[in-house]
């Protein structure tokens, strides 16, 4: 069992759940959000990763979990009139779909690293969900979010 961390050196270190030992780490800067896959083979790590490269986007870059070699990124263009910077990423059940919600929730598909749709209404301004999951069984998305709601969507 693997476990993952990000520290403020702009490193994400991975760890032996059990022997809480750090198995490997690799840079990621301005990173703002982590998840693994669900087989455990690939991190999605989420954040300005670029600043340099990439202006107003965020990038949600795919990883092996054992090598730290990047496989994919996805790329988010912010408006920044709307304040809409990821905060939050999952995987769907089956590793086919990545969900991020920063004040809507999107749906990336795995394979093209394109984003396939939006759900729901952009909230306001000063508000943006802070988690994403799924139900166990891929059907149905939970987003909390930052003006005391949470939305569903099926």
């Amino acid at each position: 069992m693997l476990t993952a961390s990000h520290q403020y050196d702009e490193i994400v270190v991975l760890w032996g759940a059990q022997t809480r030992k750090e198995l490997r780490s690799f840079k990621a800067r301005n990173l703002t959000c982590i998840a693994f896959s669900p087989d455990g083979q690939f991190l999605a790590l989420v954040g300005g990763l670029e600043p340099q490269k990439f202006t107003n986007t965020d990038l949600i870059r795919l990883v092996k979990v054992d090598t730290g070699e990047v496989v994919r990124e996805f790329v988010h263009n912010k408006d920044q009139d709307k304040n809409d910077s990821i905060n939050c990423v999952a995987f769907s059940p089956d590793g086919k779909t990545i969900a991020t919600g920063d004040q809507i929730l999107r749906l990336w598909d795995i394979v093209s690293a394109k984003e396939i749709k939006c759900l729901g209404e952009r909230l306001h301004p000063f508000y943006s969900m802070y988690s994403v999951c799924f139900s166990l069984d891929g059907k149905s998305i939970l987003a909390p979010a930052t003006e005391n709601t949470a939305r569903l969507w099926d």
